[in-house]
């Protein structure tokens, strides 16, 4: 069912829908970009909020996190970082710019995010591997997410992998245990 247009902005739309399930309405933001074209933005479900322009405080970054069987992931680490390049060095190094955590749904909502690119850290160690957005292992590798200041950068759903996990005794020649020791993988 449509439940009508619920408010608007110059060259923005917005229109809630209400499904079948009450309880999990969702918006749709769209904006008229060529005679008889629309282009959809974005949509949230379970009425979470969506900007339908840009605006002073930046966008929002939305997105869910589930395991290898769908199931949705809680207190994942969201992060978004940024290259910034060292003036003394000349190297470029990702920067946390900003952060959340994902709820007992798996879902996040991180505001803020102003105009720029930005990579995105999933980290829940060590229950799962820390990933970069899009199944990524490093920020080289990691696909880019745009923001252009304003509205909603809704991401596909990410899927974390099961993290591995290194056990046991490091000990000397003569089979006594080393206390304190430094293992490093490569």
């Amino acid at each position: 069912m449509v439940g009508g247009l619920v408010g608007s902005t110059p060259g923005f739309s917005r229109s809630r829908f209400t499904p079948d399930v009450p309880e999990r309405p969702f918006t749709v933001v769209t904006k008229k970009i060529a005679l008889g074209v629309a282009l959809v933005v974005s949509f949230a479900l379970a009425g979470v909020a969506v900007a339908s322009s840009a605006g002073p405080d930046g966008a929002a970054l939305t997105g869910r996190v589930l395991n290898t069987g769908g199931v949705a992931v809680r207190n994942v680490a969201v992060r978004v970082l940024e290259y910034d390049q060292d003036t003394g060095t000349g190297s470029f190094d990702l920067v946390e710019v900003s952060s959340g955590l994902t709820g007992h749904d798996g879902s996040f909502r991180i505001e803020g995010i102003e105009e720029g690119t930005y990579k995105v850290l999933f980290d829940s160690s060590p229950k799962y591997a820390r990933q970069y957005y899009l199944a990524a292992g490093s920020g080289l590798e990691a696909r880019d997410v745009v923001s252009t200041g304003g509205g909603v950068v809704a991401l596909h759903d990410v899927v974390l992998q099961r993290g591995a996990v290194l056990s046991g005794v490091v000990t000397r020649s003569d089979g006594t245990a080393v206390a304190g020791a430094d293992i490093a993988l490569f």
